[in-house]
């Protein structure tokens, strides 16, 4: 008696789905106090920094080959520094006003602003980022340049045209969102940032020309509220910083697992609403083997024919499991049948039935025993390979004399189909070309 590489057939006798049923993923809401999110919020986002300067303090000189002044104290050293270091530097327009009918004009310059603390709290549904600056010094610079016949040329009298900014600034208006798994803030406006100081014009200029300090001043100020605005709003809302806050806000936040993925985000009174998928493990406990069984322990039958067994898988969650699965003999000869494809089709933990076959063929006319056992493989989530072997089963088969039948069975037809067989919910398709093992 020999065996043949068997051909399985794919009949699924029986599905049963139990309770409960769960996906390859569970949800669950957690509460988190708005403060513990902004604490995380303010460790991410700690050394962004903000410097205001396009004052370049030297006082012009002639040059030599024009013998003509270079009338402008214009030095752009202004950026914005994110907390991974990154410096994105950007320009601020020099304040230029005419004195009067007189050909003078004042120009006044941002001078070595820079901010000193940055501070996140909650405020309603959002959050607030506020970085302060620094108040040393006069911020604002004034220079006056005068024109002599053609040419111009800084005023020699020593008049004070320097300004203060006290107080100084930018508030940043945070809604946080989940954001590639944890919870970052949506992309900023203009709208978003605010910038705010106090300004002060005390010099004995204005004592003479006081319309003429204060339209100077709004000025000064509107020029780099717009700035610090536009260029706040633009270098906060890079993907790489929202990433990287998402990431370590996650991460501060001990309420929730190194593996769940946080998809929500929602304001509750003191607190967030926090959504979070944490995915449910496939492991070596996951897929079982209930039952396998051969449907008749002994009978005659017609050679080459097939015996049939009835395999009952079990999963604890059945969407996103697959693997292989085949018949190993045992006796009369050791073998192993080719490996097929198999897959948990649905939701929900369960268990399902199917018929495999092998096919036997020999000569004579009496009873010879078989012995042979279903092995099934899956995949786990963490990258390991799982297998499983059922208790073998025993039968006997007798070849009745002078009658064959010599058939394969592929589902019903004379050729394997050419696309895989699914039947759901435990569902086996064709045969791998590769040899058996």
């Amino acid at each position: 008696m020999k065996y043949t590489a068997p051909l399985m057939a794919v009949a699924l006798t029986s599905a049963l789905v139990t309770t409960p049923a769960f996906a390859t993923s569970e949800t669950k809401t957690i509460t988190i106090p708005k403060a513990t999110v902004a604490a995380a919020f303010n460790t991410a986002l700690q050394g962004t920094q903000i410097r205001l300067d396009n004052y370049g303090g030297k006082e012009p000189k002639k040059k030599k080959s024009t013998n003509k002044y270079e009338v402008s104290w214009l030095s752009q050293e202004s950026y914005v520094r994110l907390p991974g270091g990154q410096t994105y530097k950007f320009d601020i327009p020099e304040q230029s006003t005419k004195v009067g009918k007189l050909s003078r004009y004042l120009r006044h310059y941002v001078s070595d602003m820079n901010s000193q603390s940055i501070q996140v709290g909650a405020h309603g549904a959002a959050l607030d980022l506020t970085l302060h600056f620094e108040s040393q010094g006069r911020e604002i610079k004034g220079k006056c340049i005068k024109k002599i016949g053609k040419n111009w040329s800084p005023c020699k009298n020593k008049l004070d045209r320097d300004m203060q900014l006290d107080n100084a600034w930018v508030k940043v208006h945070l809604t946080p969102v989940a954001y590639k798994g944890g919870i970052s803030f949506s992309p900023l406006s203009a709208q978003s940032v605010d910038f705010k100081a106090d300004l002060k014009v005390l010099t004995k200029l204005c004592s003479i020309a006081n319309n003429l300090c204060k339209n100077i001043g709004n000025a000064i100020y509107n020029k780099i509220r717009s700035t610090v605005r536009q260029q706040i709003a633009q270098r906060l809302s890079s993907s790489a910083l929202r990433t990287a806050v998402a990431t370590q806000v996650k991460s501060k936040l001990k309420q929730i697992a190194p593996n769940g993925k946080i998809t929500k985000i929602t304001s509750q009174g003191s607190n967030f609403l926090v959504t979070v998928t944490y995915p449910v493990p496939i492991d070596g406990k996951t897929v079982s083997i209930k039952s396998f069984k051969v449907k008749k322990a002994k009978q005659s039958m017609r050679c080459p024919g097939k015996v049939e067994f009835s395999a009952t898988v079990h999963a604890k969650h059945r969407h996103g499991i697959s693997g292989k699965v085949w018949l190993e003999y045992l006796t009369p000869s050791k073998g192993t049948s080719k490996k097929q494809n198999w897959s948990m089709g649905g939701k929900g933990a369960g268990s399902a039935t199917s018929t495999l076959a092998q096919t036997w063929q020999g000569k004579g006319n009496k009873y010879l025993p078989g012995k042979t056992r279903l092995v099934v493989q899956w995949k786990g989530s963490n990258g390991k390979t799982y297998t499983q072997k059922s208790k073998p089963v025993n039968f006997e088969r007798r070849c009745l004399p002078g009658v064959t039948d010599r058939f394969s069975i592929n589902n019903g037809a004379g050729t394997p189909p050419s696309r895989p067989v699914q039947i759901a919910p435990f569902a086996i398709k064709n045969p791998e070309k590769a040899a058996p093992q």
